[in-house]
């Protein structure tokens, strides 16, 4: 176990060096009275399975609760080229964000994703970023935005939730199509979920 802990932290070094600097650690969040959770940081080695599928051509990538730009990070070295949004609530930690990736094609939104939600974003991305009620707002932003993508952007929207604690408010809507994905058994629970058109 400590062993697997020291590769992994070595890892998640070594790549975030890549981009800039080291951006392990916890943040406490001063949202929480907002629904936010902590800003935390995914693993490098929990990604590759929940994007297995790849991505489909002209695919906008949202990064929901970006924090301090870890799965940015990642995009950037797996999928280049795809234009990529990090939406963060937390001023400071976007702005630290914005600056250390500011050569990079990116572009970091501060603020609330109910209502910042990019008009052209297809594959969403949440790390547990905050809570039920968040969640049922955001899904309706999703679902307005569903219907009425811009020409040319591949639809419909689909969203890779990680730790997926408040899942029910997607499962509970007729609108939505949940399916879990495979992770290994030490991972937090994912799902894909697709919202809108039925047809992909």
């Amino acid at each position: 176990m400590l062993i697997r802990r020291f590769k992994r932290l070595r890892q998640n070094y070594f790549f975030d060096r890549r981009f800039g600097a080291f951006i392990g650690g916890t943040k406490k969040t001063p949202f929480a009275h907002m629904g936010a959770e902590n800003t935390a940081n995914i693993a490098y080695e929990e990604l590759p399975p929940l994007f297995r599928d790849g991505l489909r051509p002209g695919e906008v990538l949202v990064d929901v609760g970006c924090g301090k730009g870890r799965v940015l990070n990642w995009w950037l070295d797996t999928f280049p080229g795809y234009r990529m949004y990090g939406i963060e609530l937390d001023e400071d930690v976007a702005a630290e964000t914005e600056t250390r990736l500011r050569n990079y094609p990116v572009t970091i939104v501060i603020g609330d994703i109910r209502t910042l939600a990019p008009e052209d974003g297809t594959l969403y991305f949440l790390f547990n970023p905050f809570n039920a009620d968040v969640m049922a707002g955001f899904l309706d932003t999703l679902k307005k935005r569903a219907a009425g993508l811009p020409d040319g952007v591949p639809g419909p929207i689909r969203v890779i939730y990680y730790n997926c604690l408040h899942l029910h408010v997607f499962e509970a809507d007729p609108d939505c199509r949940v399916t879990l994905i495979p992770v290994p058994p030490q991972f937090h629970r994912a799902a894909l979920i697709t919202i809108g058109s039925q047809d992909d």
